[in-house]
């Protein structure tokens, strides 16, 4: 037998596992039989006890395989890294985001489906539901977002260049084509979209991008000015659609009807200060951006802005600006 320190020997094992991993569980073992003749499918050469000793190295080396005893050994991985029911999640997930390509949400769809063993290879034709999502075009997304991960954790600064779309879907790079170098602190995804967070020196605040707007994006051999997660983080909770705005503290009243839809956006975060029978109110902190008020909006005459006073201004401002938009 060859050296165990050789590098064929290695890839016998990986082969080894890769076969078990794959092909077996509790329900589905496969004898020593039968995974010689696998692994010389493979053209690797094995005998039994060449075999036993390899589930020895395996298990030795923390590659859980079991053995069932019976006419012959016969031998399983014990259960798969994930339930159906978790990769029928990550299936779903990629499926709806906006920024995935569709070729990248097949080519993702088929390395999800694998990780359920060829014993399940239906999988992905009986899970995966076409949602119709509107997918990103941009097939650089991931090159970015590679970029942007290496530069986050090497504490590294990027550049990049970004852009709008032209009502024909054309790239009209913003600033005349400029590089923007930012210092980069956290990857969100918001809304289907993924949006890029970054501390920008200039303003002495958090600005974000949405990463399927990037483009050319590159890591700086320059450390990143750090900025206290905590600021970053209120990002999540406060924004709306991802527009920065005036943090503050506004009280809202609304008819309970839509609670779900105030706690869906809001989650917890809020101070319940009268629980009425039909209509409730409530203290929370926002940020002020054209986004908030649509959102508001969206409720009618169920929501009302009651506090404080210059939002409740600015709202009615958004009203009136659109009223005096719309042409009779």
């Amino acid at each position: 037998m060859a050296h165990k320190d050789n590098a064929s020997y290695k890839i016998k094992l990986l082969v080894l596992y890769e076969i078990l991993r794959r092909e077996t569980d509790e329900n589905n073992m496969l004898s020593t039989k039968a995974l010689i003749e696998k692994l010389a499918e493979r053209g690797i050469s094995c005998d039994r006890k060449i075999l036993y000793d390899d589930i020895k190295t395996l298990n030795d080396n923390g590659y859980e395989v079991l053995t069932e005893r019976g006419q012959q050994m016969n031998y399983y991985v014990p259960e798969p890294t994930f339930d159906d029911y978790e990769l029928r999640i990550l299936l779903d997930a990629v499926q709806s985001a906006k920024f995935i390509t569709q070729k990248k949400t097949e080519e993702l769809g088929k390395k999800i489906s694998s990780l359920a063993g060829v014993n399940k290879e239906d999988f992905a034709q009986k899970y995966i539901t076409c949602l119709n999502t509107k997918k990103s075009y941009n097939e650089k997304i991931f090159y970015s977002v590679s970029a942007i991960s290496e530069a986050i954790q090497q504490g590294k600064k990027i550049i990049f260049k970004y852009f709008d779309l032209s009502l024909t879907g054309a790239k009209v790079l913003k600033h005349g084509g400029k590089l923007y170098k930012e210092n980069p602190i956290d990857l969100i995804i918001n809304e289907d979209n993924y949006y890029l967070v970054t501390y920008n020196e200039e303003s002495d605040k958090p600005r974000t991008y949405r990463v399927d707007r990037m483009d050319a994006v590159q890591v700086v051999d320059e450390p990143a000015v750090k900025k206290k997660v905590k600021e970053i983080q209120s990002i999540r909770k406060h924004s709306f659609s991802m527009f920065a705005g005036e943090e503050k503290e506004v009280t809202l009243r609304f008819d309970k009807m839509f609670t779900n839809q105030i706690i869906d956006k809001l989650g917890l975060d809020f101070r319940v200060v009268d629980d009425g029978d039909q209509f409730a109110t409530i203290k929370c902190v926002v940020d002020i951006s054209y986004p908030f008020y649509a959102w508001c909006f969206t409720f009618g005459e169920k929501m009302q802005i009651l506090a404080p006073e210059d939002v409740v201004r600015g709202y009615k401002e958004q009203l009136q600006a659109t009223l005096n938009n719309i042409k009779i």
